[in-house]
């Protein structure tokens, strides 16, 4: 391990920026930059002090910087980060606990439990961003590959590729590099060696340009491999040497176990075998200081034991690989006890102890049949969870249609029914401008026969008063005649 100076480390760190970003928000990343245990401890303090909806996100924060020191502590985080985000209802909070609960899950080895999480995470992500959606499906991609289902692992991280090429961000670009590292993996493991170096040197290419630390190791020990598979030494063993430099720089500790394990078979493919033990060792010590799964230890463990059967150290081989097995030996369906006879069977055939070699061999064999079987009947399960969560994404698609169409049939129906009470209200208005035409026309004709009848009656009172005042003037003379007449 390389050792440096805090000085010469911040340095590197703030060489490369965008880091402190990573460290700032070590949720949009599935391996994460591992962070000081003063950081763990800053965040325990001010953890009580917060609101529910900030106390999740420093449960995810603990989460990821104590992952890979001490696992079970980072578990307990994530599930109280769960249990308050399901308390709190808030979706992001659930998402992002959900993909730390199936990180936990995976690494462990615990695939259902993983794959349960995982699908939450995508069922989840549908009412969040397109970024979350795609990382949903990038992880569930991640789970297949390290299942070794690689059809399965290739279709999701194809739809998270075409998802986060749609973004146009520095996080959006982070994830196309992570899909295209995964499926350079998948490529390397499918023995599809020119794409998968192709896709891998594309995906370290913008891990450079985004000077994240946190993956561009990774990258270098996706290379490292591919080239090693291609016999190419050298160049392998300069990419498996940068990966430990900024793995050492992050303080990943399992890119550093990983890094030496490859460096191992490397010096093993070159019969440089004490080489490789040192370098399996180191594997060791750095898997057991991240607190690793036995089964991880051991089968490093087993490396060691293949190097020296090479070597034709036949006693130190069969002592380290009868240590695994008696470690597993209970576990017949296990990688470690299918492997530790296996190898035990070709270190008493090297013996000239043939029937020892034929009875390891047949347990290893029936252990192999046994693993094989119960991966048909997880590879059976993993299916039909994965069709299940379609079909209902199907159903759940379907509903929404259904009720998309219902508003838009009362859309329609309201519509119709503004536009009849509309029409309804234009008769009626029409019909009452029409009714007030004739009552007005009615009512100038009526007002034409009272101003008729009213002149003529004005003649007759005139035709009236005239013959009055002849009437009176004819009495007046009669008066004045009669006065004469008694007069004399």
């Amino acid at each position: 391990m390389m050792v440096l100076s805090p000085c010469r480390w911040l340095l590197q760190v703030f060489a490369y920026r965008p880091v402190l970003l990573a460290l700032l928000l070590p949720f949009l990343l599935t391996e994460p930059v591992l962070a000081s245990v003063n950081i763990s401890d800053s965040l325990l303090q001010v953890l009580p002090a917060q609101p529910d909806t900030v106390k999740v996100d420093i449960y995810n924060r603990l989460f990821w910087t104590t992952f890979y020191d001490d696992r079970e502590q980072a578990l307990q985080y994530a599930t109280k980060g769960m249990e308050l985000a399901r308390e709190t209802g808030s979706i992001r909070a659930q998402h992002g606990m959900a993909i730390c609960l199936g990180h936990y899950y995976k690494e462990s080895g615990a695939y259902e439990k993983d794959l349960e999480y995982k699908l939450e995470a995508i069922a989840l992500s549908r009412e969040l961003t397109t970024f979350d959606e795609a990382l949903s499906r990038f992880s569930l991609g991640e789970s297949f590959r390290a299942q070794a289902n690689y059809q399965l692992a290739m279709v999701f991280l194809r739809e998270a590729l075409n998802m986060a090429k749609t973004l146009q961000t520095d996080s959006g670009a982070w994830l196309v590099a992570k899909c295209q590292l995964e499926t350079g993996l998948s490529y390397g493991q499918m023995q599809q060696l020119d794409s998968a170096e192709f896709i891998l040197q594309n995906s370290l290419h913008v891990f450079d340009s985004l000077k994240n630390i946190a993956s561009i190791g990774w990258g270098h020990l996706g290379l490292g491999e591919v080239y090693m598979k291609q016999a190419r030494w050298t160049e392998s063993q300069q990419q498996f040497q940068k990966a430990i430099y900024f793995f050492d720089v992050t303080e990943n500790t399992q890119g550093m176990s990983s890094a030496y394990h490859q460096l191992g078979l490397l010096e093993l493919g070159k019969e440089q075998y004490n080489k490789a033990l040192q370098n399996f060792g180191r594997a060791v010590e750095l898997a057991k200081l991240r607190n690793a799964s036995d089964e991880e230890i051991y089968r490093l463990k087993l490396e060691q034991a293949n190097a020296y059967l090479k070597w034709d150290k036949l006693d130190e081989a069969l002592a380290v690989a009868d240590s695994c097995l008696k470690q597993f030996g209970q576990e017949e369906s296990s990688r470690v006890f299918i492997e530790a006879n296996y190898l035990l069977s070709r270190i008493y055939r090297a013996r000239k102890d043939n029937i020892k070699a034929l009875w390891h061999a047949d347990v290893s064999y029936e252990g192999e049949l046994m693993r094989n079987q119960a991966n048909a009947r997880k590879e059976f399960k993993n299916l039909a969870i994965v069709y299940q969560a379609e079909q209902q994404q199907q159903i759940n698609k379907i509903l929404q249609q259904d009720i998309q169409l219902q508003e838009q049939n009362h859309r329609q129906n309201l519509f119709l029914g503004i536009s009849a009470g509309g029409i309804l209200l234009t008769l009626l208005v029409i019909w009452a401008l029409l009714r007030q035409s004739q009552l007005h026309k009615k009512l100038v004709g009526s007002n034409s026969i009272i101003e008729k009848n009213r002149a003529d009656l004005l003649h007759t009172n005139m035709a009236l008063s005239s013959q009055n005042k002849k009437l009176q003037e004819i009495n007046s003379e009669k008066d004045s005649i009669i006065k004469i007449i008694t007069h004399d």
